[in-house]
Parts: structure tokens; C-alpha cells; sequence
């Protein structure tokens, strides 16, 4: 009897290590997924902050843009840049000098 005393008392020892093992595993996963979410979100507001500082940035240089395309005159083409066809079939004084063919 002696011995199925002993053998009981460390079977129960054994179990009750073990519920408090799996204790303290449960104990220490529910703090990492704690720890995570809170990371997780803190990475997520900080990423939000700055894609928003970006987009007031890229906002303010299309503003900016637009500002110095507005002020930048636009000069008006001379006759012979309106038709740009002109430019490229040979006149007869250009085939005469040589200009118009392709290996000059």
C-alpha cells in the first residue's frame, strides 16, 4: 500500500505542475497577444500620421505647381513651328543646298 500511496501522491504533484504550467503558458500567450495588438496598433497610427503629413505634402507641391505654371508665360510659335509637317518635307530650296536628304 505503501507504494500506491507514493505512486498517487507524485501522480498528483504531477498534474498539479502541470495545470499550473499550462497556467502560466495561457498567462504569458494572452500577455504576448496583449503586447502585439498594442504594438500593432501604435505602428498603425504612426504609419497614418505619416502617409498623412505626405499627402499635405504632395498637396502643397501640387499647389505649388500649379502656382508657377500659372505665372510661366507661354510664348507663341514663330509661322513655321504652327505646322510641324513643314518642317519635315524638303522645300525645294533645302533639296537643292542638300538639306533635305537623310544622309546630311
Amino acid at each position: 500500500m505503501d507504494l500506491w500511496q507514493r505512486a498517487k501522491g507524485l501522480a498528483e504533484e504531477a498534474a498539479k505542475r502541470s495545470q499550473d504550467l499550462t497556467r502560466g503558458a495561457a498567462r504569458i500567450s494572452q500577455e504576448f497577444v496583449t503586447e502585439t495588438t498594442k504594438k500593432s496598433k501604435e505602428i498603425a497610427a504612426e504609419a497614418s500620421k505619416k502617409a498623412d503629413l505626405i499627402r499635405s505634402e504632395a498637396l502643397r507641391a501640387a499647389d505649388q505647381i500649379k502656382t508657377l505654371a500659372v505665372d510661366i508665360p507661354i510664348p507663341s510659335l514663330p509661322p513655321w513651328g504652327r505646322d510641324p509637317v513643314r518642317l519635315l518635307l524638303p522645300t525645294p530650296g533645302r533639296i537643292s543646298r542638300g538639306l533635305g536628304s537623310p544622309r546630311s
